[in-house]
C-alpha cells in the first residue's frame, strides 16, 4: 500500500506473483480515500482471518489526512492512526514490511 505508479512495486508484484505468492492492494474498498483509510484496520483483519500475513508498505503519504488543509492537530491524528493501523498488525500477527 498505497497504489502507486512508481514501477517499484508492479515489479515487486510481478515477481512475488512468479513464485506463486498471492498479492492485493489495501485500502481500495471504496472510491473514498478517508473512508477506506477508516475501514483500514477492519480490512486488514478481516484479511489476515482469511489466511494473508503481510503488509507491505511502500509510501506513508497514504495517511497524510491533511489533503492540504491547515488543520489544527491533524498531523497528530495522521500519526496516531497510523500507530493504531501498526497496533492492529502486530495483534493479529501481520508482518509490516516497508520499503522506501
Amino acid at each position: 500500500m498505497p497504489r502507486d505508479p512508481n514501477p517499484y512495486q508492479e515489479l515487486l508484484h510481478a515477481e512475488l506473483g512468479r513464485r506463486a505468492v498471492e498479492t492485493r492492494y489495501v485500502g481500495e474498498l471504496t472510491a473514498s480515500r478517508t473512508l477506506n483509510l477508516l475501514l483500514l484496520p477492519v480490512e486488514l483483519i478481516a484479511l489476515r482471518m482469511r489466511g494473508w500475513r503481510l503488509l507491505h508498505v511502500h509510501w506513508l503519504f497514504h495517511f497524510d489526512l491533511r489533503a492540504g488543509l491547515p488543520i489544527p492537530g491533524i498531523r497528530r491524528l495522521a500519526a496516531l492512526w497510523f500507530s493504531l493501523v501498526l497496533a492492529v498488525c502486530r495483534l493479529a500477527g501481520i508482518r509490516v514490511v516497508w520499503t522506501a
